[in-house]
C-alpha cells in the first residue's frame, strides 16, 4: 500500500504547527496496513495460503476511487495449541480480516523460532494473515442463545454446549466413528 498516495480524511489547515504535525502524522500512518475486511479469492488448503481483497477501497489525492488489489500468498488463520486443531473448509467468496504483522516475519514462517526481521519492511499486509469472519451472515436458534455453538451458517446442523448438556442437530444423520461407545 505504501505506493499509493491515501487522502487524509479532512483538509489540512496550513496556517499552525499542530495542523503541519497532523498532515505528516495523517500521511504516515495512511501508508501502514493494519486490519481491513477481506474476502477470499482462492485458498489452497494444504498449504494453508490464500489470494483475498481487501474491500475497503483507496482514496487517492484527486478523489479518485481505487480498489485495492488482490494480496498472493496470505497465510488463513488455523487455531491450533496442545496437539489440537480447527480449520475451516475456506472458500472462494468467504468474508474475513487481513491482518498486517508489524514486522517483516519472513524468517519466523520459514524456521517457525524466534527470528530477526529479513528486512526493514512494516505493517503490511504480505506479512499478515486472513481471519475468517461470517459477520453477521448466521442464524442462532433461540434454544441456543445461553450455549456455545459449533454450527453451519444456516443453523441446520449444529452442536450446542450449554451448563448441563451437549444438543448435536443434523438434518439427516450423525457419524460416530469408534472402536467402542
Amino acid at each position: 500500500m505504501a505506493q499509493e498516495k491515501i487522502l487524509a480524511q479532512r483538509p489540512t489547515d496550513n496556517k499552525s504547527l499542530a495542523a503541519a504535525l497532523d498532515a505528516i502524522n495523517q500521511k504516515t500512518t495512511s501508508e501502514q496496513d493494519n486490519l481491513l475486511p477481506a474476502i477470499i479469492i482462492s485458498y489452497d488448503r494444504i498449504t494453508n495460503l490464500a489470494i483475498v481483497k481487501p474491500l475497503i477501497q483507496v482514496v487517492m489525492v484527486n478523489q479518485g476511487i481505487k480498489s485495492r488489489k488482490p494480496l498472493a500468498r496470505i497465510h488463513v488463520l488455523s487455531i491450533g495449541a496442545g496437539g489440537f486443531h480447527i480449520n475451516f473448509p475456506v472458500k472462494p467468496g468467504d468474508l474475513g480480516w487481513i491482518f498486517a504483522a508489524d514486522r517483516d516475519i519472513s524468517k519466523f514462517r520459514e524456521s517457525l523460532k524466534e527470528s530477526t526481521p529479513a528486512t526493514s519492511r512494516m505493517h503490511t499486509f504480505s506479512d499478515g494473515m486472513w481471519v475468517p469472519d461470517v459477520f453477521r451472515q448466521y442464524t442462532i436458534k433461540g434454544e441456543d442463545s445461553n450455549a456455545m455453538v459449533i454450527q453451519s451458517t444456516d443453523g441446520s446442523t449444529c452442536i450446542s454446549i450449554r451448563g448441563d448438556n451437549i444438543k448435536i442437530t443434523a438434518p439427516s444423520k450423525v457419524v460416530i466413528d469408534t472402536p467402542e461407545t
